[in-house]
């Protein structure tokens, strides 16, 4: 990993678990002054199993990818911000940042769609990523009574243009997730 790129970020800001998971894989020297953001308290607790704590986590903006962006977007305006993502992530802090803040985009792993997804008859359905409904969804087809949770409205979009029926719950972690499951109403 390239020192002189961590030298100039005053923020790193992850957008998952396996953004932080790939991103310590390549032993980063970061600054102690560097502040780090993250998505949610999932990915804030994963970040803690590297020795770090964020500086900016949006676990109490709720689900919205887009509110907790614009937040973030406040609170770095017009310092450098580096990025490590996903190649072909849908980008939504980036595009939040405003034109002052400058940002480094990292692309360092790259998410596979699993072929073959085998079906399941379980109750409840759970997706965390769009890219997940889109590989469950290839082969298979929503079963009468199955119930889905989305965690993240992008997912939910992807399910919501299926015409099928979402549960979103209030924050994605598990105890959003605990709250989604027991708040179903089984048939």
């Amino acid at each position: 990993m390239d020192s002189f790129i961590l030298k100039r970020a005053d923020w790193i800001f992850f957008n998952s678990k396996n953004a932080i998971e790939h991103f310590f894989k390549l032993n980063p020297l970061i600054l102690k002054k560097t502040k780090i953001g993250v998505l949610g308290r999932g990915s804030e607790s994963t970040l803690r199993k590297f020795g770090r704590v964020a500086d900016f986590s949006g676990d109490d903006l709720g689900i919205s990818t887009e509110e907790i962006a614009k937040e973030f977007a406040k609170t770095v305006d017009g310092q450098t911000v580096l990025i490590p993502r996903a190649k072909g992530s849908l980008m939504t802090i980036q595009k939040a940042l405003t034109p002052e803040t400058k940002v480094i985009d990292m692309p360092i792993y790259e998410t596979v769609l699993e072929e073959n997804v085998d079906k399941t008859n379980a109750e409840v359905l759970i997706f965390t990523s769009p890219s997940n409904v889109q590989a469950y969804f290839a082969n298979n087809l929503a079963e009468p009574g199955q119930q889905i949770i989305c965690i993240g409205t992008s997912t939910a979009k992807v399910i919501e243009e299926m015409g099928l029926k979402y549960t979103l719950p209030f924050s994605p972690d598990e105890m959003g997730l605990a709250e989604a499951i027991f708040g179903l109403e089984y048939k």
